[in-house]
């Protein structure tokens, strides 16, 4: 299974196994971590299940309250 994160998280890309930096829209850094084959799951949980669409949306609202001068300097920059 391939999943991709985009991240400004440290803590967040150290737990894949590879990372690639993209500075200037070019990638300038390609780092393996660890073989994926070796890749595990460390929670102990062999399932996982999905968030209802009221936590989700209560989390995105939570988010939005937190990061919220982030997200405005974002909505600006994209106009």
């Amino acid at each position: 299974m391939l999943v991709i994160a985009v991240t400004h998280s440290q803590k967040v890309a150290d737990s894949g196994t590879r990372i690639v930096k993209v500075e200037e829209g070019r990638i300038s850094d390609d780092i393996y971590l660890k073989d994926p084959s070796k890749a595990v799951y460390e929670s102990g949980q062999d399932s996982s299940r999905s968030l209802s669409l009221l936590a989700s949306f209560k989390m995105a609202l939570k988010n939005m309250k937190l990061n919220g001068k982030r997200n405005v300097l974002v909505a600006l920059g994209d106009l």
